[in-house]
């Protein structure tokens, strides 16, 4: 397991430093990472952001939509790699959750979770995302994602206009450093 975790370190850390790196590059690290996320990532981030996001979304989603069940509550997964942050929004009584994420290995293991209802696989930027409605989602967790070239801050617009247009904003961003 060290030399796989160690691997895979060493990929995060080329993308964080290599100017030049693509979406490309981006997909492919995580779509040969993906059978391995699971058991290499806590070492890795010496964390567990996706247990700790899952609490205050849902304290701002109660607080937000008292009169929705946490059944009506449609969240949108940004970079949900293999669905760690879905399995953790689901264990407190979320079901209508919706994946995306640039890698579709990662979205082949996230759908092993069967806790999504849609899976999305794009890159998201600054750019209309054609596959997402405008005011779709109620909320959106984005964890360990935000910057070192998988989903730049560019992308906040775009997030903005997927979560309820003319209502309140939810997002929960974890961030950690590799």
């Amino acid at each position: 397991m060290e030399a796989t975790v160690e691997k895979h370190l060493k990929n995060l850390q080329w993308l964080s430093q290599e100017k030049n790196a693509t979406k490309d590059d981006v997909r492919g690290i995580y779509d040969n990472w993906a059978a391995e996320y699971d058991g290499s990532m806590p070492d890795i981030c010496q964390c567990q952001n996706w247990k700790q996001i899952v609490r205050p979304l849902d304290v701002a989603v109660s607080k937000a939509f008292p009169d929705k069940g946490k059944d009506e509550i449609k969240i949108i997964d940004v970079a949900a790699g293999t669905g760690l942050t879905g399995v953790e929004l689901n264990k407190l009584g979320y079901t209508s959750i919706d994946a995306l994420d640039i890698s579709q290995e990662m979205l082949n293991e996230a759908n092993k979770k069967d806790v999504y209802k849609r899976f999305i696989c794009t890159h998201l930027g600054d750019q209309h995302t054609s596959e997402i409605q405008s005011g779709e989602y109620d909320a959106l967790t984005c964890v360990n994602a935000l910057g070192n070239k998988h989903i730049l801050p560019t992308a906040l617009e775009e997030m903005c206009r997927i979560v309820s247009k003319g209502k309140k904003h939810i997002f929960v961003v974890g961030v950690t450093s590799a």
